[in-house]
């Protein structure tokens, strides 16, 4: 048995731990073969004192103990003071520790060029200056959005339809197993084609039942919702999407 088995001890896997355990331990004992060894155990002699040195180790110790602190001191006399209370004297610089600095006068920037400014005095007379305002409003823009096939218009939000994919929407869940209505086993094999439509994150929002025998209208149309598809992306962008399929249920002859 390890740790997780002794914590939970409430489990199948401690509780089949716990057992093959006892279960070989029962085979080691049944293996066990007398050693001839003997086994021998010591007791207290009733009249033994065993706290009789105490006192004196004790003492021992601690007299031990005294003459060493007692050695530091006279052997180390001024360490610890001086440490404790030196005082460190003031830093005083000498005018000759000092280096020598000379100060140096810059000459002034030169003077930047002055570009001047033209005017009406320097416009020849041969030129003539009108005001003209410009209407922003009055401009032609084409407001239209260019996608990856031209200008098309702002993107619609309706559905699209499945045959304008270059490729089919792949399946990712399948609709659980589940047990035919009588009148679908009663019928054989019967086949039905459902037109879904897959939204932005692959569920069937709506199903439409398009040919098939109306037994299985609503068996199928059951099934189509449970189907999950990965989601379809058109011209860069993730679309709606109006998608046909072809559903068999029962066995086929």
């Amino acid at each position: 048995m390890n740790v997780l088995h002794i914590r939970f001890g409430h489990s199948l896997l401690s509780v089949l731990a716990r057992a093959t355990e006892l279960r070989k331990q029962f085979f080691r004992l049944l293996e066990d073969r007398p050693t001839g060894i003997r086994i021998e155990t010591r007791t207290k002699q009733p009249h033994a004192d065993l706290n009789r040195h105490y006192g004196a180790n004790t003492l021992r110790i601690g007299a031990a103990t005294a003459l060493v602190m007692l050695a530091s001191f006279l052997l180390y006399p001024e360490h610890i003071p001086t440490v404790g209370k030196a005082v460190r004297g003031p830093i005083v610089i000498q005018m000759e520790q000092i280096p020598e600095t000379v100060q140096k006068v810059m000459p002034p920037a030169p003077p930047r060029p002055v570009v001047p400014l033209a005017v009406e005095s320097d416009v020849p007379d041969t030129v003539t200056i009108e005001p003209t305002d410009l209407d922003l409003d009055a401009v032609p823009v084409d407001l239209a959005i260019a996608g990856p096939t031209g200008a098309g218009g702002p993107l619609s939000d309706e559905p699209i339809d499945g045959s304008e994919l270059k490729e089919d929407p792949h399946v990712r869940r399948w609709p659980a197993a589940l047990d035919l209505p009588p009148a679908i086993k009663k019928a054989g094999f019967i086949k039905v084609r459902l037109k879904l439509l897959i939204d932005e994150r692959g569920f069937v929002k709506e199903v439409k039942f398009l040919a098939g025998p109306e037994l299985a209208r609503d068996f199928a149309i059951a099934q189509g919702f449970d189907y999950r598809f990965s989601p379809v992306v058109h011209e860069g962008r993730v679309r709606k999407v109006w998608k046909e399929f072809d559903l068999g249920f029962g066995k086929q002859k």
